[in-house]
């Protein structure tokens, strides 16, 4: 992540919540269609292939930096920590339906 992404969500509770909320993509493959450089920015271009017929693809946006790649948040995914606590970003997400399992 970017130092500003850091400061919303430092490392532990990136883990913590993603442990405790795993992604409805969780374990599932990815497949790479494309890369496509940038300067110091890498556009990927992937698809589920499960999931490839109802979702279609999806891209990231990765920047490289001296201590490796790193991806910003959208506005989308910092506000899965903006509840203020780690139960309560969970159970938000929960409610919303973000993570696999409830």
């Amino acid at each position: 992540m970017v130092p500003a992404d850091q400061k919303i969500a430092p490392e532990k509770l990136y883990i913590d919540f993603h442990d405790a909320c795993p992604s409805q993509a969780a374990g599932l493959a990815y497949k790479i269609e494309s890369v496509t450089m940038a300067g110091k920015a890498a556009v990927v271009t992937y698809t589920i292939p499960v999931l490839e017929k109802a979702l279609g693809s999806a891209t990231i946006t990765e920047d490289w930096t001296a201590s490796g790649w790193r991806q910003e948040f959208t506005s989308g995914l910092a506000s899965d920590y903006q509840h203020g606590s780690l139960k309560a970003d969970v159970t938000a997400a929960k409610a919303a339906g973000e993570c696999a399992s409830s």
